[in-house]
């Protein structure tokens, strides 16, 4: 029984995700080996959909649950590897300022407040996004039973404009939490009708028209965005995760 139901997962499981996932996830670590070394890296100008394509596909696979079922869950898969590998990214942190012979105190202690304004630990950053994507999951599951899933997306586009027109910039959290709201709520919404062939031509001529006219880019961390009309992000996005999707 055991076999069977294992062949039966594998037959139904979307392999062409976890290609997309594994060549996203290459992309965010060239890209950061690139910044640190000052490189040049044009790719990022094409494949900067890649933090909003990992929430979509979060909404793509959300199934409503009980909130404390959903607690449960996510604390496990997303809370559980944040604590564990926030404490061994602070342990190497502390050992490297301890062989830079680093004096300031604060530096040593001063993690939680990094928290704080960051919502991750210096020594392991790239974690922020477990700890935002916990509070997005929990967040729409409690609001897709009371409001259509359109109406949290506009809502949360709506309050990410809002942040960026005031230069909001502190705490980080606040910020990504509201644009992976968004792309959440997208992901479930448009979970099947992006394989439509129709809106993939859509999508695509979209994709291409605002890379080659209005190219931006945006650190979905900080929400802060480098040149161009901000909310066009979350137009240029939703059509390029919906293209690459459906190929």
């Amino acid at each position: 029984m055991q076999t069977s139901l294992t062949t039966q997962i594998k037959a139904t499981r979307d392999y062409s995700l976890d290609w997309i996932s594994g060549l996203l996830i290459l992309h965010i670590i060239i890209g950061h080996i690139a910044g640190w070394v000052e490189m040049d890296y044009p790719v990022n100008n094409i494949l900067f959909f890649f933090m909003p394509w990992f929430f979509f596909k979060g909404g793509m696979f959300h199934r409503h649950k009980e909130w404390k079922v959903e607690l449960n869950k996510s604390f496990k898969r997303l809370i559980i590897p944040f604590i564990v590998f926030s404490i061994i990214g602070q342990a190497i942190w502390t050992i490297r300022l301890l062989c830079l012979h680093e004096t300031d105190i604060v530096k040593y202690i001063g993690f939680p407040g990094t928290f704080i304004l960051y919502g991750a630990f210096h020594g392991n950053a790239p974690l922020w996004f477990l700890f935002s994507l916990f509070i997005v999951r929990i967040a729409f599951n409690s609001f897709e039973t009371k409001i259509k899933w359109f109406n949290i997306a506009i809502m949360s586009i709506a309050l990410a404009c809002l942040f960026n027109y005031m230069g909001l910039s502190r705490p980080y959290y606040l910020l990504n939490i509201v644009t992976g709201l968004f792309y959440y709520s997208i992901g479930y919404g448009l979970r099947q009708i992006q394989y439509n062939d129709r809106f993939f031509l859509i999508c695509l001529c979209l994709t291409l028209l605002i890379a080659v006219t209005h190219p931006i880019y945006v650190d979905m961390r900080s929400n802060q965005f480098s040149s161009g009309c901000y909310p066009i992000w979350f137009i240029y996005c939703t059509a390029a995760i919906v293209s690459i999707d459906y190929i």
